[in-house]
């Protein structure tokens, strides 16, 4: 886990990567991002404003894909 960010309620998916990117400013390179996991809810994954769209712009070589946990709650 990176970090735990107190964040509105209805947050925008930019709004989402600016607060992250601020926090991980001179301290990490957003190049060196090579996979992101998410609920793949719309927010995160949205082709034209979600997260994963916003990250990729930074970092183009990171790959996006379901979390684990979400993985195994669809299975049972």
């Amino acid at each position: 886990m990176l970090c735990a960010l107190l964040l509105p309620t209805n947050i925008t998916a930019e709004e989402l990567f600016k607060s992250l990117s601020d926090y991980i400013s001179g301290k990490l390179n957003w190049a060196f991002c090579v996979g992101i996991c998410t609920d793949r809810v719309a927010a995160m994954t949205g082709q034209l404003s979600g997260f994963t769209t916003w990250v990729k712009e930074v970092a183009s070589e990171c790959e996006s894909m379901r979390c684990v946990s979400h993985r195994e709650m669809l299975a049972s």
